[in-house]
């Protein structure tokens, strides 16, 4: 079964489905090993990562290009 066709019997499914938010790689492979079968990132968490990161670097006198 191809990951759609995965997805779609997850979502389809009559069992809740519960899909924690990953932020970055990190997140999503704790994601992972806690046994969830899927996970989203939406778009103010990722917002959140990046201004975070924007942060620190400030903090720590990085320059950013962007």
């Amino acid at each position: 079964m191809n990951k759609y066709g995965y997805l779609k019997g997850l979502i389809t499914d009559a069992e809740t489905l519960i899909v924690p938010d990953a932020y970055d790689g990190i997140s999503a492979k704790i994601i992972e090993y806690c046994g969830f079968h899927a996970a989203q990132c939406s778009g103010y968490s990722f917002s959140f990562l990046l201004r975070i990161g924007r942060i620190f670097a400030e903090r720590d006198h990085i320059k950013l290009n962007a």
